[in-house]
């Protein structure tokens, strides 16, 4: 059976020659699927032409995406902030309403349907939306950064309930949405794509940028509220008054219990041993808050696992022996419901035929 629709018989050069006659319309979301990406991967240009579109004009974005997302500090909310929240994975609440972005990184994700690597790659590389030629000086970037969560009535900051979804930013911003791409790939849990993007981000920011913990939070894609806030809370306690941006992304791939991701960010930063000595050795009740707030022991704990394994935590062999001992005896409480209730379904099956 062949295996070829309408649009993947129609030459790449007339796509090209359409592309810059299409308008928003309701065609535009029924011709911006998956399955019509994968008949254009001929060609790049008209790939990345219909990302574009899909990204600024075709995607409907649910319109409380950031109501929820109320934290230490209000978030950086603007189109692109709001389009990777509503593409995280989420939960529902009662009533079965979403909660965007609530989940901790999944462990197996799909591949990216939109943000792929050549998509990633052409947003970056000279001439592209996201490439800046000179970045700014490391005082210069700081204030920028601050500035852009600390005023109100711009371009780059809405008040969350007074959101226009009408009304579309048409740009990229090479700040903040180079860094919000960042934390999309550390969200989505994506490790290939998160060692794709740093390498960029690295260039507009660089690893020893430095800003409160609390002016960082502001630029996350989690609404996992408690967490967050908690997690703030412990770093202001600390007297870690500024936080360099190294040290913020080990922090943040910590919080997803993700080992893969954990090399990522070690292999284009190489900072594991510093990352270990300011929150491990001077700061013992954050592994500790790590382990009890957002470990996922019942679900997986193998990842828990996993993370104490690779940041080689040998030198606290008590807390990787409770840690260890926690995991497997959750594991084991979880094997045996199951083989229980399984047990309990057979008899009722029995009975019910007998």
């Amino acid at each position: 059976m062949s295996t070829d629709t309408p649009a993947s018989l129609i030459p790449p050069e007339i796509w090209i020659r359409v592309m810059p006659l299409v308008h928003k319309s309701s065609i535009t979301r029924v011709l911006s699927s998956s399955a019509f990406f994968a008949s254009l991967s001929r060609s790049a240009i008209v790939h990345t032409k219909w990302t574009e579109i899909c990204i600024f004009e075709s995607i409907r974005i649910p319109q409380d995406v950031s109501f929820q997302f109320k934290m230490p500090g209000r978030p950086v909310d603007h189109h692109i902030a709001r389009l990777l929240k509503a593409l995280l994975p989420i939960a529902l609440l009662p009533g079965g309403r979403p909660c965007f972005a609530s989940l901790i990184a999944p462990a197996n994700p799909k591949p990216d349907p939109i943000f792929t690597s050549a998509y990633i790659d052409w947003l970056f590389k000279k001439g592209g939306p996201l490439y800046v030629a000179s970045p700014l000086p490391r005082q210069r970037l700081e204030e920028k950064l601050v500035d852009f969560v600390t005023r109100k009535g711009k371009s780059v900051y809405h008040d969350p309930l007074n959101v226009d979804q009408t009304k579309r930013d048409s740009r990229w911003m090479p700040i903040p949405d180079a860094l919000l791409l960042l934390m999309y790939s550390i969200r989505s849990g994506q490790p290939t794509l998160l060692a794709r993007i740093l390498p960029h981000v690295l260039r507009l920011i660089p690893k020893d940028t430095s800003l409160s913990s609390r002016i960082w939070s502001h630029y996350l894609l989690d609404n996992r509220r408690k967490v967050v806030y908690s997690l703030v809370t412990d770093l202001d306690a600390s007297q870690q008054d500024s936080l360099s941006f190294s040290m913020f992304l080990y922090w943040l791939v910590a919080i997803e219990w993700s080992a893969p991701m954990l090399a990522a960010v070690d292999s284009k930063l190489g900072e594991r041993a510093l990352f270990l000595d300011m929150f491990f050795n001077k700061n013992d009740g954050f592994f500790l808050f790590l382990l009890t707030k957002t470990a996922p022991l019942w679900e997986e704990p193998r990842r828990v696992v996993e993370v104490i394994r690779y940041l080689q935590l040998g030198r606290k062999p008590m807390v990787v022996i409770a840690a260890l001992m926690l995991g497997l005896f959750v594991s084991t409480v979880l094997t045996l419901i199951g083989v229980v209730l399984a047990a309990v379904a057979a008899r009722v099956s029995r009975l019910r035929t007998g």
